[in-house]
């Protein structure tokens, strides 16, 4: 699979109040991308949103996220070169949180703070499959609304497998490098469909795992595996919470 392609992608989160309705942002959009971008919507609000890398990267960003202000995927750290290089093409938008005061009071809703991570990372004796690798944090044995991934994932034209494959055997090459204990509990799903690159696959990833942050406890992190362009990796390189 492609490391990435010629755009760059904005993740707006399933999350919050800035982005449940996006006809006002298509319609800023249109005025500045001049229709050279597109976007996915969400399941629950938000989506994706592709824009040209001809745009320079800071008019890019300016001009995606508008009021917002963009971060980085969480987890997509401490990769090797071609890990850092999709890192780039890659933002999530934040809309302001509210005063807790104004929280409390009634005022406003609060706005989740997620705390999952999402990353690439390379396997290439999966040759042409994909896999959906659900971490679960340590000594967390399952995780609700997991028969949900399917639905999801489907809104943006992926398919997941209802039914887990065998972890164990699939990463069998890699557990001792991307996880301290390889016993843990572990969920893996093929994947197909969508667009053939791996920058795009992985913003679809973080924004349902954002959202399925929001909504249950005890998920570390999804990644989406693959025999990616580049070799991308992350995992292997984290200090914590392995």
């Amino acid at each position: 699979m492609k490391l990435c392609d010629d755009r760059s992608y904005f993740i707006f989160p399933a999350y919050g109040t800035a982005f449940r309705n996006m006809m006002p942002w298509l319609a800023q959009w249109e005025n500045v991308f001049h229709g050279e971008h597109q976007f996915w919507h969400g399941f629950h609000g938000g989506g994706i949103l592709a824009v040209p890398n001809t745009i320079p990267i800071q008019s890019r960003y300016r001009l995606a996220t508008l009021n917002c202000h963009p971060k980085r995927v969480y987890g997509m750290v401490l990769g090797n070169e071609a890990g850092m290089e999709m890192a780039d093409f890659l933002a999530c938008a934040q809309e302001d949180r509210p005063p807790e005061f104004a929280v409390k009071l009634g005022l406003a809703e609060r706005v989740p703070d997620p705390t999952v991570a999402t990353t690439p990372e390379h396997l290439e004796s999966l040759g042409n499959d994909r896999i959906l690798l659900v971490v679960p944090r340590q000594k967390q044995k399952t995780l609700k609304q997991m028969e949900k991934l399917p639905e999801w994932f489907k809104t943006f034209g992926v398919q997941i497998d209802s039914t887990p494959c065998d972890i164990p055997k699939t990463l069998a090459n890699v557990m001792t490098d991307w996880f301290s204990d390889p016993t843990r509990s572990l969920f893996g799903f093929r994947m197909s469909g969508g667009e053939d690159n791996a920058a795009w696959q992985t913003a679809v990833v973080y924004y349902i795992a954002e959202y399925w942050d929001t909504h249950v406890r005890g998920l570390q992190s999804l990644h989406f595996v693959a025999n990616i362009d580049g070799a991308p990796c992350f995992r292997r390189n984290w200090t914590s919470n392995r």
